[in-house]
Protein backbone atom coordinates (compact mmCIF):
# COMPACT_ATOMS: atom_id res chain seq x y z
CA UNK A 1 0.00 0.00 0.00
CA UNK A 2 1.33 3.41 -0.95
CA UNK A 3 0.27 6.96 0.08
CA UNK A 4 1.08 10.10 -2.17
CA UNK A 5 -1.02 11.36 -5.40
CA UNK A 6 -2.55 9.32 -8.12
CA UNK A 7 -5.61 9.36 -10.46
CA UNK A 8 -7.56 12.76 -9.77
CA UNK A 9 -6.71 12.73 -5.98
CA UNK A 10 -5.91 16.51 -4.73
CA UNK A 11 -4.20 15.48 -2.02
CA UNK A 12 -2.28 12.42 -0.94
CA UNK A 13 -4.37 9.38 -0.45
CA UNK A 14 -3.95 5.80 -0.02
CA UNK A 15 -3.52 3.29 -3.32
CA UNK A 16 -2.43 -0.98 -3.03
CA UNK A 17 -1.95 -3.18 -5.56
CA UNK A 18 -4.31 -5.92 -6.56
CA UNK A 19 -4.99 -8.88 -4.29
CA UNK A 20 -5.70 -12.02 -4.33
CA UNK A 21 -4.99 -15.13 -5.59
CA UNK A 22 -4.09 -16.36 -9.20
CA UNK A 23 -7.85 -17.33 -9.84
CA UNK A 24 -9.47 -15.81 -7.00
CA UNK A 25 -11.30 -13.15 -5.90
CA UNK A 26 -9.61 -9.35 -5.93
CA UNK A 27 -9.45 -6.74 -3.72
CA UNK A 28 -7.58 -3.71 -4.13
CA UNK A 29 -7.46 -0.55 -1.62
CA UNK A 30 -8.43 2.69 -3.06
CA UNK A 31 -8.71 5.99 -1.05
CA UNK A 32 -10.73 9.69 -1.31
CA UNK A 33 -10.38 11.17 -5.41
CA UNK A 34 -8.77 8.44 -7.35
CA UNK A 35 -11.29 7.84 -9.10
CA UNK A 36 -14.18 10.50 -9.78
CA UNK A 37 -17.22 8.38 -7.92
CA UNK A 38 -14.88 7.95 -4.63
CA UNK A 39 -14.98 12.22 -4.58
CA UNK A 40 -17.23 12.69 -1.82
CA UNK A 41 -15.54 9.48 0.27
CA UNK A 42 -13.61 10.22 3.50
CA UNK A 43 -9.86 8.42 4.00
CA UNK A 44 -9.47 6.59 6.54
CA UNK A 45 -5.10 6.87 8.18
CA UNK A 46 -2.55 4.59 6.64
CA UNK A 47 -2.82 2.80 10.09
CA UNK A 48 -6.33 1.83 9.95
CA UNK A 49 -6.10 0.99 6.11
CA UNK A 50 -3.30 -1.22 6.95
CA UNK A 51 -5.41 -2.78 9.71
CA UNK A 52 -8.36 -3.44 7.26
CA UNK A 53 -5.70 -5.01 4.44
CA UNK A 54 -4.65 -7.31 6.95
CA UNK A 55 -8.26 -8.70 7.90
CA UNK A 56 -9.31 -9.30 3.96
CA UNK A 57 -9.66 -13.19 4.08
CA UNK A 58 -11.42 -15.04 1.27
CA UNK A 59 -14.40 -16.81 2.18
CA UNK A 60 -15.23 -20.18 0.45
Amino acid sequence: MEQGLYGNAKQPTLLSQWWGEQNGPFYRFVGTGVMPELSNCNNVTPQEAVKVSQSIRYLN
